[in-house]
């Protein structure tokens, strides 16, 4: 499970999760704003947005689920790729 700020989606998607009869809780996490400062050293923002653009994403729809979730998507990807690369 990929979220950009998990501390606060967690609880929603627990939520949501147990009125659907779906289990959240034992799923493996990642959250995009904890990688960025590992990515980007010395960086002062880590909303989506900001790491978009150190990324040289764009998020056409920012703030509607669907686009931020895409957008979140693609920053875990790029991320994960320059830190790989670092090995």
């Amino acid at each position: 499970l990929v979220c950009h700020n998990i501390a606060f989606d967690f609880p929603f998607l627990i939520k949501g999760g147990n009125r659907s009869g779906w289990a959240f809780g034992d799923r493996r996490t990642y959250d995009t704003m904890g990688m960025a400062p590992a990515v980007f050293r010395g960086i002062q923002r880590v909303s989506l947005a900001s790491v978009l653009e150190e990324l040289g994403l764009v998020n056409d729809g920012a703030h509607r689920a669907v686009s931020d979730a895409a957008a979140t998507a693609k920053a875990f990807v790029a991320m994960h790729r320059l830190l790989a690369a670092e090995k």
